[in-house]
């Protein structure tokens, strides 16, 4: 196909053209008077104006992300109807949304981005749209830890739960020199510097639902009606305000379990299945004709698999809903907890293997699988012991 003027080929041209080929008229790329269909690539027109071109043909409807070298820079460039675009934004494309500046994707960029529609989280010029936690960096302005979800700074307020800690979020920010009662859902926990400390087990002073008095605070959560201490010493605390945390610290140990004990055995078995066991939903084991599999190698969920570890050293445990609606085992209170014994979560929803030092072994979920936790990541409604 050869580009003509006055009925002749005209060899000297070269550059972009508008004109008909095979009753598709466009704008081509024409190299010594030829269109040059192998041509892939950016190229530059007398005006200055730079367009991609695919085949020799530039497709005004065709709008991405490619690569190539314009104005002496190799990168992936904004293309917008056929044409580079040289803005500074979010451009999505198939593999997610990127940040462009000057019309090029910034490989460099780390830190968040803000439009009309949020403050978003960039690494190496893409937006993480799975991220979810506590992320370092400037946000209109403002350098502090910012909560992040889905990518986005998150501007609400409450506690912001990550895999290593949970944090006081005030309008999306971290503050990590707050310490008090925060309310959530229906519960009261307490931060130092912002953070709960699950191993924290003290009469606090401060404000709960309203009422501000001495509180028993084990797990940094306000727990009442209070499952160890009686009356009588929290009112002995209350009368005496300069004695806080150090009397609960001091006027509690744990149990120990004795050598040999077989909920410690239990446990270790346990632990061996973290990281191996995957969570699969009920649905997903129905078998026609056998009904539910069970499997610690192919699959179970948090009944289940409690089932299997007991089951292995000849102790039936039923399914979580059962076990907390029946009088399966001894209920006991936090305060008698030893490894091997079985933590109940959401009235039966959920159940979990105490290993010890406040941590369970549990199958989690379809994302997490079987893992190794703290007890606090959700509030207990039972604790119940089977050995």
């Amino acid at each position: 196909d050869w580009y003509c003027v006055n009925g002749q080929v005209d060899f000297t041209a070269n550059g972009i053209y508008d004109g008909t080929i095979d009753e598709v008229t466009a704008k081509w790329v024409v190299s010594n008077g030829r269109v040059d269909t192998e041509f892939t690539g950016f190229v530059k027109d007398t005006k200055g104006v730079v367009w991609y071109a695919q085949n020799g043909k530039i497709d005004l409807s065709y709008t991405n992300l490619p690569k190539g070298t314009v104005n002496g820079e190799t990168g992936w460039w904004y293309v917008k109807n056929g044409k580079v675009t040289y803005s500074t934004g979010l451009v999505k494309n198939n593999k997610g949304y990127w940040y462009i500046k000057n019309g090029k994707i910034d490989l460099t960029y780390y830190g968040f981005f803000s439009n009309s529609k949020g403050d978003w989280y960039i690494q190496r010029g893409k937006l993480v749209s799975d991220m979810n936690g506590i992320v370092n960096g400037t946000v209109n302005g403002v350098t502090a830890d910012w909560y992040v979800k889905d990518g986005k700074v998150d501007y609400s307020t409450g506690i912001a739960k990550t895999a290593d800690k949970w944090s006081y979020v005030k309008d999306g920010k971290v503050l990590t020199t707050y310490n008090g009662f925060v309310k959530s859902s229906n519960s009261y926990w307490y931060f130092v510097d912002g953070v709960v400390d699950f191993n924290l087990r003290a009469i606090i002073y401060g404000t709960v639902f309203d009422n501000s008095d001495w509180w028993y605070v084990e797990g940094n959560k306000v727990l009442y009606p209070d499952p160890v201490m009686n009356d009588e010493y929290i009112n002995i605390i209350k009368e005496d305000k300069e004695n806080t945390i150090e009397i609960w610290e001091d006027s509690f140990t744990p149990p120990v379990a004795p050598d040999g004990y077989l909920g410690s055995q239990i446990v270790e078995y346990a632990k061996a299945w973290v990281g191996v066991t995957p969570y699969v939903d009920a649905a997903d084991r129905w078998v026609e004709g056998e009904g539910y599999s069970n499997s610690l190698v192919y699959g179970t969920d948090c009944s289940g698999f409690t089932y299997l570890i007991f089951g292995n050293f000849g102790i039936y445990v039923p399914t979580a809903s059962d076990l907390y609606q029946t009088s399966v085992g001894k209920q006991i209170t936090y305060g008698e907890l030893l490894p091997g014994d079985i933590i109940v979560y959401r009235n039966g929803g959920h159940v979990a293997i105490y290993a010890g030092d406040d941590m369970i072994v549990h199958c989690s979920n379809p994302e997490r699988g079987t893992v190794y936790d703290n007890m606090w990541y959700a509030t207990p409604t039972a604790y119940i012991r089977v050995i």
